[in-house]
């Protein structure tokens, strides 16, 4: 069987490491890109997806970001879906009540209020840096 089209999570499954490649898969992707379209798939925002494809010399092709949320074929966006600004409100305020640290992500943006220990572990595991602002103004914008 010939296969057209490899598609791989990150996390838990492409990575060795939480940020990073093996030299190995490495090899390996840049032994086959040539028969084999390779997208990566991932929650992942953008930017913390970009570095490895990079990484793989695979930036040409689409990556779909946000568990599907948002696909991108280099800077063209293909689909993009996103959860109403009512919705948001409301899972903010469901959150405040319970003292959850609310991280909310637009296209290749990452806005969180302050800088706490998950946010410290993302930033490492995904090289990417949040803009810190109050939850309420990012969903006010």
């Amino acid at each position: 069987m010939t296969y057209k089209i490899l598609c791989s999570d990150l996390d838990g499954t492409l990575l060795s490491t939480k940020n990073d490649v093996s030299d190995f898969t490495v090899s390996e992707i840049s032994r086959i890109k040539h028969a084999v379209k390779i997208i990566l798939v991932s929650a992942r925002m953008p930017r913390s997806m970009t570095y490895l494809q990079r990484r793989l010399g695979i930036e040409k092709e689409p990556i779909i970001c946000y568990n599907g949320a948002l696909i991108l074929e280099g800077e063209t966006e293909v689909f993009s879906t996103f959860i109403a600004i009512e919705q948001v409100t409301e899972i903010h305020g469901l959150g405040e009540e319970q003292n959850v640290k609310l991280g909310l992500y637009y296209k290749n943006e990452w806005y969180v209020k302050e800088n706490t220990e998950r946010v410290r572990k993302e930033i490492h595991h995904t090289k990417a840096a949040p803009v810190y602002r109050k939850t309420t103004d990012t969903i006010n914008d």
